[in-house]
């Protein structure tokens, strides 16, 4: 391998490149498609998980004090 040259380089320069095209929407590209299939409402799934007991206790604590239930008070912390 060949040894280091601490012998200073020219700087880099900005490559003169046009700008990128934005990427299309994939459903507005579809025949037939509205702008309807881009907007629907949030659709609600069963997810299993095991939540040690003091998380559980602090996160029903919460939900009271905002009166929502566990499960929504989790969707909006993961949402």
């Amino acid at each position: 391998m060949s040894e280091f040259d601490p012998t200073p380089r020219r700087a880099l320069r900005k490559a003169d490149v046009p700008p990128a095209e934005p990427t299309p929407n994939p459903l507005a590209v579809r025949k037939g498609s509205t702008s309807a299939d881009t907007v629907k409402k949030p659709k609600k799934v069963s997810v299993k998980v095991t939540i040690p007991k003091d998380v559980r206790t602090r996160l029903k604590a919460e939900a009271e004090a905002l009166g929502i239930s566990v499960d929504d008070l989790i969707a909006r912390r993961l949402s």
